[in-house]
């Protein structure tokens, strides 16, 4: 009898000892500084190190771009971006002045407006390849543009992807 009351004793000493070690365990890798929370941080730390070295990269070779050609490439200057500036009359017409205004054109001519008997004019040249011809090329208020991952920054979903979209509604 008194070999099984130390047995016992034994089996439950070692029933609460495994329970410390898995509490101990979760809490090293389920916990605040634990194993799975250095890696989500380590993983949004690395993203942003490879937007901002994207962005950096993108605007080194814009300027690369602009020295090369002579300077022709300039910076888009709409206060507006995303709104066509004018009335559409031959006085003041529709103006595209940035890749913003463009896509927001697009949009609206597949959404209906035929823009008829309405004067559009492009203000300046644009680019898509340029972030020189976006105000902000990051922006991803326009959705899923090439309709191939989701949506991407501006610039990504007009230069990469999937189809040309054409529908016609």
């Amino acid at each position: 009898m008194k070999n099984k009351g130390i047995t016992l004793i034994a089996l439950v000493v070692t029933i609460v000892v495994l329970l410390i070690l898995a509490g101990v365990s979760i809490t090293a890798v389920f916990g605040d500084n634990g194993i799975i929370s250095g890696a989500k941080n380590a993983k949004e730390k690395t993203n942003e190190a490879v937007k901002n070295e994207r962005k950096d990269l993108t605007e080194l070779l814009d300027e690369l771009d602009s020295m090369l050609t002579g300077g022709e490439a300039t910076q888009v200057s709409d206060a507006k971006a995303g709104e066509l500036a004018g009335k559409g009359t031959e006085e003041d017409p529709y103006l595209i002045e940035s890749i913003e205004d463009l896509v927001t054109f697009s949009n609206n001519v597949n959404e209906g407006n035929s823009y008829e008997e309405k004067v559009v004019k492009l203000g300046i040249n644009l680019d898509f390849n340029s972030t020189l011809s976006y105000v902000d090329y990051t922006r991803t208020d326009y959705g899923d543009i090439n309709k191939a991952n989701g949506t991407e920054e501006l610039k990504t979903e007009l230069t990469t992807g999937g189809r040309i979209y054409t529908d016609r509604k």
